[in-house]
């Protein structure tokens, strides 16, 4: 049959006119086409028909639902929406991703593998660098997560997943502001931390806390930023409140 073939070349008068099946495949197409109604111009205009969902069908091809459609999708992790956020930085984003997950090539990992001398920790050299360590239980890193972090909260979590779990709780930011600021916060802390680190490796350069401090204060002000000058709707008051949160901590 000719690749440009209609799907009336395939009917006869007595019934569908298909070649012989060579695959499970085309077999059960053949089995599933044995139950339908014969294609007729008696029964009006052919139309294209996507399928949206199980058993759901429209006119309009969407490729989201294509593509869920396809792919075998994995479990909804509960903090999803920390790492992916609309107005987070996909570079950033990315890393955040691997840290929740406990992906990073953190020393500890590496030393399992056989692939470095020693496990320590670039940033304060006193304890064994891993995912719980370098978020944020390390004396740098602490330091210039609590600088910031301690304008929002009381008393900071310093461990990473104790600060997923107290985002996601429904009532510990008031604001929608507060909120969008602390999303930023954490996956610029995240971003930066890992590339001082990174830094300290590959280049041999290496930054203050108060040095750190800044360039986190100006990440996250160029995050804000770019927000304002964006078609999102974003509160304008946002940058006041970052300011303010910096310049009166709690």
């Amino acid at each position: 049959m000719s690749p440009l073939a209609k799907v009336a070349d395939a009917v006869s008068s007595a019934g569908w006119s298909l070649p012989a099946a060579r695959s499970q495949r085309v077999l059960d197409l053949h089995i599933k086409l044995s139950t339908m109604r014969l294609p007729s111009t008696a029964h009006g205009p052919d139309r294209f028909e996507w399928k949206q969902r199980t058993n759901v069908f429209a006119g309009v091809f969407s490729s989201a639902s294509t593509w869920k459609l396809l792919r075998q999708p994995s479990p909804e992790v509960p903090w999803h929406a920390l790492a992916w956020f609309p107005e987070g930085v996909p570079r950033y984003g990315f890393i955040q991703w691997l840290a929740f997950r406990g992906r990073l090539p953190t020393l500890d990992r590496l030393y399992r593998w056989g692939a470095v001398a020693t496990s320590s920790c670039l940033l304060c050299s006193l304890e064994e660098e891993s995912h719980s360590h370098l978020f944020f239980h390390c004396s740098y890193s602490r330091q210039v997560w609590y600088s910031f972090a301690r304008s929002i909260w009381n008393m900071p979590p310093l461990d990473l997943h104790a600060t997923m779990d107290w985002m996601r709780r429904p009532g510990n930011v008031q604001s929608h502001n507060r909120r969008l600021i602390t999303l930023i916060l954490l996956q610029c802390s995240i971003y930066l931390l890992w590339s001082e680190r990174n830094a300290r490796i590959f280049r041999g350069e290496s930054s203050t806390v108060v040095s750190l401090c800044g360039k986190l204060n100006a990440m996250v002000r160029n995050c804000i930023l770019s927000l304002l000058g964006s078609s999102r709707r974003i509160d304008s008051t946002l940058l006041s409140d970052w300011y303010y949160l910096t310049l009166y901590p709690r």
